[in-house]
């Protein structure tokens, strides 16, 4: 889309009393872009700076939603949860000439050291922290539809379309959904217990400080889902970039540190390698959608490896 002007953006933040000095295109925004139709880093007069993001207008009453979610989670003292400012006119959704803008203080921290943060203990135990938090404020969240996600559902349908769109795809998978029927994960699936849920948890949807997280973004997929559904994007994610890091480093010390909370039921410690290999189809649609032959074929490997190495995994992760 178009760039607003200066003079637009002045009036855009004249909903929440904020004078524009500047915009700060130097500041590098965590999160995902694609969740805005544009966002950018501005500076108050008085020195403050904040993120103005502008949303799509079929996406208004979510993000209400997601505003009102966290504001109660933030109330409830989940700690690293940053909700939207309130506009003048009300709520958390400011618009004008029938376009609609959120605005937040810009949160600073500090770039991921890549590849070594995975390897880093610290960082799977502050993570299992923040949701052992989330999980202790969360229940009951009015604000949020009470539709459960069922990955079961969702990779199924996903399937039908690849039998003609991407038929090689679609018998390359064929294994994984071999082992997930026969295996008993799709009949058990249903009576997983559900909680809520982030939805999009993984590492670069947090702002770290340098010995901890500063804030956790990127609130587009929150729901009512399985309640292992976070930790599974995390380590599938961490898997994905780095796969022997499933054996060391901050995926075994965050699952060790949730194991000890005693948060999840024993169901869902039982079910949980194969719900996090269920869960690498909603992941290999974005590399399919976006055409990314290369990272598909990583996909491949990664559910491979968690297939065909299911008791070394286990027994690192202290499944048995």
């Amino acid at each position: 889309m178009q760039q607003p002007t200066s003079d637009e953006l002045r009036e855009v933040l004249k909903l929440w009393a904020v004078p524009l000095a500047r915009q700060r295109d130097d500041l590098d925004l965590t999160g995902s872009p694609e969740r805005t139709e544009w966002r950018t880093a501005i500076e108050s007069t008085e020195g403050s700076v904040f993120v103005l993001e502008q949303i799509a207008g079929s996406k208004r009453d979510h993000r209400r939603r997601i505003s009102a979610t966290l504001q109660t989670l933030r109330e409830r003292g989940v700690p690293h949860v940053d909700p939207y400012l309130v506009a003048s006119t009300g709520g958390c959704v400011g618009e004008i000439r029938g376009t609609f803008w959120q605005l937040m203080p810009f949160i600073e921290g500090v770039a991921l050291p890549r590849p070594d943060y995975i390897w880093e203990e610290w960082r799977g135990e502050a993570l299992a922290d923040w949701l052992i938090a989330l999980r202790a404020a969360s229940s009951p969240l009015p604000s949020v539809q009470p539709d459960i996600f069922s990955i079961v559902d969702y990779y199924q349908h996903l399937l039908g379309s690849y039998e003609t769109r991407v038929p090689k795809l679609h018998g390359e998978l064929q294994p994984f959904v071999d082992h997930l029927r026969d295996g008993g994960f799709v009949a058990a699936h249903g009576g997983l217990p559900t909680a809520f849920c982030h939805g999009d948890f993984h590492p670069m949807n947090v702002i770290w400080a340098e010995s901890g997280l500063r804030s956790v973004l990127d609130w587009e997929f929150m729901g009512y889902k399985p309640e292992m559904f976070d930790v599974a994007n995390m380590v599938g994610c961490a898997g994905m970039e780095y796969p022997e890091s499933l054996l060391r480093g901050l995926v075994p010390a965050m699952l060790s540190r949730l194991r000890e909370a005693g948060i999840f039921a024993e169901q869902s410690w039982q079910w949980f390698a194969d719900y996090l290999l269920a869960l690498r189809f909603a992941w290999m649609r974005e590399w399919v959608m976006r055409e990314e032959e290369d990272v598909i074929n990583l996909e491949l490997d990664l559910m491979f490896l968690l297939l065909d190495n299911r008791e070394a995994i286990h027994k690192a992760w202290t499944l048995d």
